[in-house]
């Protein structure tokens, strides 16, 4: 078929579609006499100069909400790009009225256009005159009136009424001349049998459409040459699609955060988009990321090599289905929600622009490693990769912003701390239940400790490049087939153990990873309090300049000279427990023999590290790579079993607690659904065998 009948075809099937559209959506004929016109009344169809088109639906939230789940096309008009008005052809819409039944002497058709969303601007003080205030008031911007004249005594039948409008800089609206505002917008057409020197007749016929077509500004900028896999994998440009009618608002609640509507153009291309274009810069070449050529945009068409972002009111399809916060297409809320967490509107969306972004390097590692489907697999269960790392990299991105209670790192890492309380953490909590964002502090834990270099810094690139393997084992499909299996607690341990083999790691495989994971983990609370321990972590620590980290939830047993027993269940593969054993003075100087028993048969395997309060707070700069006190003492992965570890001196002065750190290590929660073990400290009057072998 040639380019002409494809596109004449296709023109007629839009006019069908618009028309059925129009009707279904419930446009009714309100009589005035015998004569009401054709028998199915008068049909709208609107047609973009361009030819172009794009869909919108009605359904965007939870499947209660109001409204269509079936998408239509709209006309598609773009008023600026880059700040200048777009060609003629791009701006201009074509309203035409058909099916018009014309009794003598003829009928009005009126059509009404004006912008779907309300006007964003705070009211101003309103005229004793004003019947509604403005707050309330949606813009018109194109008001038209069309007489059609019957001179025969007869009724004509199947007129037609065409109105075209190629939008400017400006819009008369009501007495006033504004600047022409984008929008998805609405229409009121009337047909009306009254005379055109008298406008106010009665109405025939009354119709009308929301969303009804979508006029939009551009910004397109050149994206900086970056790290490739193959020469032009990376794409070139970032384009940027807004509406001045969508609030832009830090918080929607507060006029004082609201950015005027006649700002937001300066603002997206001097402010946010050269952010974003810096953003793009540091994933790729700081943080050693290579775009591969499999990587296409979420969104089809001219965008498929292009960076694509849309800036949503997180109600309204714009470009794809409208965000809560933000998506991976990439779609970004511009009006309240999280963006209020942060001393900036700009600073909310970078951090969603940064989490956003990042799905779309995992996108391009997936895609390059043969992967299809979505980035968090079979039943969405591989988030625990996705998700948690794209939560790391709004960390790394803004390194200190994002240090500060309630933002998006730290808020996400103090829900798996919990507030100290057993019942609301989730040191214990499965990875296939666990929030996946949460999963982010211990991407963060193989971040800086991967990335430490010998000051103490973080080396971005170094800290990246273990996520950067883990995400490539996954895709890579030689361990699992993420788009089909949802065995994420059984091939993650693999999965790592391929990611920390020859790495700059501290540790080697996944179990090492997870016994300094808990370690770093408990020390959270011993750092509380002093900040220099908490700035300067060293090795072990986390990184935590304003101590915003919450303490680990911690069990307190006593030890008074008897024999003590603490039984303990952690139900889930690669849980935490946190113990602190205090001890009566009566044994000070004594030995004291620590055995770890675990139920004959069982499928659960422990690490258990004992932890002395000075080895906790030693100097950051010690020679040390690990405090000696804290290094893992006893290991299980026999199916029951006992060790024991003997304690030669205790002391009860200084310090006069012990801190035991129970991590199970085992990937077989689902045969062992408790993970009980029992810990047991036994007094002085011990075997002198025991305490001639000593550790294990």
């Amino acid at each position: 078929m040639d380019a002409k009948k494809l596109r004449t075809r296709t023109l007629g099937l839009l006019a069908v579609v618009v028309i059925l559209s129009l009707l279904i959506s419930g446009y009714t004929a309100l009589e005035t006499g015998s004569t009401t016109g054709a028998e199915t009344g008068p049909a709208v169809a609107l047609r973009a100069a361009s030819g172009e088109r794009i869909m919108f639906k009605e359904q965007n939230g939870p499947a209660g909400q109001r409204g269509s789940r079936e998408g239509r096309e709209v006309p598609q008009l773009m008023l600026r790009r880059n700040g200048a008005l777009t060609d003629p052809i791009e701006r201009t819409l074509t309203v035409e009225v058909t099916g018009i039944s014309v009794p003598p002497p003829g009928v009005t058709v009126t059509l009404h256009v004006e912008t779907q969303h309300r006007d964003p601007d705070p009211p101003e003080a309103a005229s004793p005159s004003a019947e509604i205030p403005r707050i309330v008031r949606r813009i018109p911007v194109w008001q038209e009136r069309q007489w059609i004249a019957n001179e025969s005594p007869g009724t004509l039948v199947d007129a037609t009424a065409i109105f075209t409008r190629t939008f400017t800089e400006t819009v008369s609206s009501g007495t006033e001349t504004i600047a022409t505002p984008t929008d998805y917008f609405r229409y009121d057409v009337t047909v009306s049998t009254a005379e055109a020197s008298n406008p106010n007749g009665a109405a025939s016929f009354h119709l009308s459409q929301d969303h009804a077509f979508l006029m939009e500004n551009q910004h397109i900028a050149q994206l900086p040459e970056v790290l490739e896999a193959t020469e032009g994998a990376a794409p070139d440009e970032l384009i940027v699609y807004y509406l001045d009618m969508v609030p832009f608002r830090k918080n929607e609640l507060d006029p004082e955060t609201w950015l005027p509507r006649g700002a937001v153009p300066a603002y997206v291309s001097g402010e946010l988009v050269p952010r974003m274009v810096e953003a793009f810069r540091v994933q790729s070449d700081a943080w050693g990321f290579p775009w591969y050529s499999a990587w296409t945009s979420y969104r089809r068409g001219d965008d498929a090599e292009r960076l694509s972002v849309a800036l949503s009111d997180g109600r309204t399809w714009f470009h794809g289905k409208a965000p809560q916060k933000a998506h991976s297409a990439i779609s970004i809320r511009v009006a309240g929600g999280d963006n209020d967490l942060y001393d900036t509107l700009t600073d909310g969306l970078l951090n969603s622009f940064h989490h956003e972004l990042f799905h779309n390097l995992q996108r391009s590692i997936q895609r390059n490693e043969g992967s299809q489907g979505p980035l968090a697999g079979a039943g969405g269960v591989w988030a625990f990769f996705s998700e948690g790392t794209s939560v790391l990299a709004s960390s790394v991105g803004q390194p200190d912003l994002q240090f500060r209670w309630s933002r998006a790192y730290v808020s996400r890492a103090n829900g798996y701390l919990g507030r100290g309380d057993r019942q609301v953490d989730d040191l214990n909590t499965s990875y296939t239940t666990m929030s996946p964002y949460r999963s982010a502090i211990y991407w963060r834990f193989l971040y800086e400790q991967c990335g430490r270099t010998e000051d103490g810094d973080i080396d971005p690139s170094a800290g990246m490049d273990v996520i950067h393997r883990a995400l490539t084992v996954l895709y890579a499909g030689d361990v699992v087939d993420s788009s089909t299996s949802t065995d994420l607690v059984g091939a993650t341990p693999e999965i790592m153990d391929r990611a920390l083999a020859n790495s700059p790691c501290p540790f080697d495989t996944h179990a090492e990873s997870l016994t300094a994971f808990a370690r770093a983990i408990y020390a959270l609370g011993l750092e509380d309090g002093q900040p220099e321990a908490a700035a300067s972590p060293g090795r072990w620590g986390f990184h935590d300049p304003h101590n915003v980290y919450r303490d680990p939830p911690v069990t307190t047993i006593a030890q008074s000279g008897t024999d003590t027993r603490h039984t303990g269940e952690i139900p889930s593969s690669f849980g935490i427990d946190l113990i602190e054993v205090t001890f009566d003075p009566a044994v000070n100087g004594q030995s004291m023999a620590l055995e770890l028993h675990t139920v004959p048969g069982a499928a659960a395997g422990f690490a258990v590290q004992a932890w002395t309060a000075d080895a906790a707070m030693r100097a950051p700069d010690s020679s040390a790579s690990a405090p000696e006190d804290a290094q893992v003492i006893l290991t299980t992965r026999q199916l029951g079993g006992k060790l024991t570890h003997v304690i030669p001196t205790v002391d009860t002065i200084s310090p006069s607690k012990l801190s035991l750190i129970v991590t199970r290590i085992d990937a077989n929660e689902r045969l062992d659904l408790v993970g009980e073990y029992t810990i047991i400290l036994r007094s002085p009057g011990l075997d002198p065998l025991l305490t001639e072998r000593g550790s294990p």
